[in-house]
């Protein structure tokens, strides 16, 4: 007897949180450039098993399904893609047609809008008529998996930047929220300090999360994940001698500057992108707050705030770099730890996939 399809959904849902969760302690904020994109690859491992003829068949498989290839299973052909470039549309398609061309009778159409901090935003669904597959339990899936995956990121995301070590810069920014004129501003200005030549942005819970709903609508995050775009804006070292901050530290005054002209630029393309979505544009004002050799912290903000901002920095900048030097070592530890890097765990999570698929179908009863 089989079982009803949501059921089995609401138990492989619950067996994939228990198991990502498993497999990503200690949690850190380095982790999700692994985990995001394999999000999106459940679905591909899901489309490696067809349903026909309301038969579960397993296909084999090294790994996940490349965009754009093909598969057969029993007379049946499937092709999966999700889109990759940066600049395109955040589209996974599905097509699911007998093996021949042109199909007997034209696929039917679905679209499936989904929503979170992923980088697939719409699902299009075509499978042909004569197949008898049902289309609705396969759309359910998708949807579910794509939105629950996304929830789970999202949350781990907020629970990684709220833990002591990666949010000791939460009290400066708590600061700044209190001294700023309103949400709109603050939601523009960001920290971030160096160590031995090396630096990073900080993140903050409330700031990100925030941040993260502003990224999704914004045409430069088409076809990439807002969590991973983001993730990679403050877990991507740069080096001081490449930086824009350069002058800033060097004059202890405030200086513009674009970031479409950033040195390393041709190196970093995603984190040129995920560094403009921070901000929400390229012109910006760089404003020294401690430039001592205990340790070097700066705020970036929109230019066109400069004038509203900088009187304010002015007022309030040694208390900013008191607060700034308590948490030093906390922030230390932080930019050595992004130094060091993060264990390889893809083989890992290819193998939790298969296992989240065979859940879903039942087919591990």
């Amino acid at each position: 007897m089989n079982r009803d399809p949501s059921e089995a959904i609401i138990e492989a849902r619950k067996d994939l949180v228990e198991d990502l969760d498993r497999l990503f302690q200690p949690f850190d904020l380095s982790s999700f450039s692994e985990l995001a994109p394999v999000i999106e690859g459940f679905i591909e491992q899901y489309v490696n098993t067809a349903i026909r003829d309301h038969r579960e068949v397993l296909a084999s498989s090294a790994g996940l399904l490349g965009a754009g290839a093909f598969l057969e299973i029993g007379g049946v052909r499937i092709r999966t893609g999700v889109a990759l470039d940066l600049w395109a549309p955040s589209v996974l398609e599905i097509v699911i047609v007998p093996d021949e061309e042109p199909p007997a009778r034209r696929p039917r159409s679905r679209k499936i809008a989904i929503e979170g901090v992923g980088r697939v935003r719409e699902v299009r669904l075509l499978v042909a008529p004569e197949l008898d597959i049902d289309t609705e339990q396969l759309e359910l899936m998708v949807k579910t998996t794509l939105e629950s995956g996304y929830s789970w990121l999202r949350e781990k995301f907020r629970l990684a930047l709220a833990s002591e070590e990666d949010s000791m810069a939460g009290e400066v920014y708590s600061h700044l929220r209190a001294i700023l004129p309103d949400q709109e501003v603050w939601e523009r200005v960001w920290l971030w300090s160096y160590v031995d030549g090396e630096g990073a942005y900080l993140g903050d819970p409330k700031l990100s999360d925030a941040k993260l709903l502003d990224i999704r609508g914004h045409p430069l995050a088409a076809g990439k994940s807002p969590v991973e775009l983001l993730v990679t804006a403050l877990t991507t070292l740069s080096h001081l001698s490449d930086s824009f901050t350069q002058e800033a530290i060097k004059s202890g005054e405030p200086i513009d500057v674009d970031l479409r002209t950033a040195l390393y630029g041709d190196d970093e393309p995603v984190y040129v992108v995920s560094e403009r979505l921070l901000f929400g544009e390229s012109a910006l004002t760089i404003y020294p707050i401690v430039r001592s050799g205990r340790g070097l912290f700066l705020a970036g903000f929109p230019a066109r705030l400069r004038s509203e901002l900088i009187p304010i920095f002015d007022r309030h900048r040694e208390e900013l770099g008191q607060r700034f030097l308590v948490n030093r070592s906390k922030i230390n530890r932080l930019l050595r730890k992004l130094a060091g890097g993060q264990p390889e765990r893809i083989p890992q999570l290819v193998e939790l996939a298969g296992r989240f698929t065979r859940g879903i179908l039942g087919l591990d009863q």
